[in-house]
């Protein structure tokens, strides 16, 4: 657009696809990445639209950012059980935000499989997976669950609130919680990476 566009129609068209990306961001380096083409819009009403949303946008990255309390959950597992967050402080939480429908997210089960098998006696730390964006495949996801032996603790975000509180428009995405309850990394590495993930838990599961 930045290419072949002028006047009126680069302002139309960069609102509307920058915009859209912002839905979708949640790391400060793709917001710099997106500067230079907010200033070149010129149409005030436009530009003020947009630079009111990327500040919004903002403000929700900031409040995960490393350190910061983490957003809240009561959810209820595959047996109708509810479990908090707020009851978990002392444990280090890393949780897979997954779907049934989802291709990457199944990818990383076996992954996760291995990590849940090195850590499942440590009562230092809980395996999480949270189906987000995910509540009309209940039966197909309980049948993957059985299939691949998912046996680690499976909660169920019916209302994806959990999930939009950090601001996951896409998964898999992993999240690695301390033991006091906030924030490690909103956007955790993969159970594919196990090394680098296993230093990471380790670190925390000792402090």
């Amino acid at each position: 657009a930045d290419k072949v566009y002028k006047g009126k129609l680069y302002d139309y068209y960069a609102t509307e696809h920058i915009e859209s990306s912002l839905e979708f961001i949640y790391k400060f380096e793709d917001f710099e990445k997106l500067k230079p083409y907010i200033t070149k819009i010129g149409d005030l009403n436009l530009k003020n639209k947009i630079k009111s949303f990327e500040d919004s946008r903002i403000k929700d990255v900031m409040n995960l950012l490393p350190g910061a309390p983490s957003p809240l959950f009561n959810l209820a597992d595959t047996s109708g059980n509810f479990h908090q967050l707020a009851n978990m402080k002392g444990r280090v939480i890393y949780i897979d935000l997954w779907a049934s429908w989802c291709g990457p997210c199944k990818e990383e089960t076996p992954y996760l499989k291995k990590i849940y098998e090195e850590l499942k006696n440590n009562d230092k730390v809980q395996i999480i997976s949270i189906a987000a964006f995910d509540a009309k495949n209940r039966t197909r996801r309980y049948d993957i669950i059985k299939k691949d032996e998912m046996d680690w603790l499976q909660l169920e975000d019916t209302e994806d609130s959990f999930a939009k509180s950090y601001l996951a428009n896409s998964i898999p995405r992993f999240i690695i919680i301390d033991k006091q309850g906030k924030i490690v990394n909103s956007d955790a590495v993969r159970p594919s990476d196990p090394e680098k993930l296993m230093a990471i838990l380790n670190r925390e599961i000792n402090k």
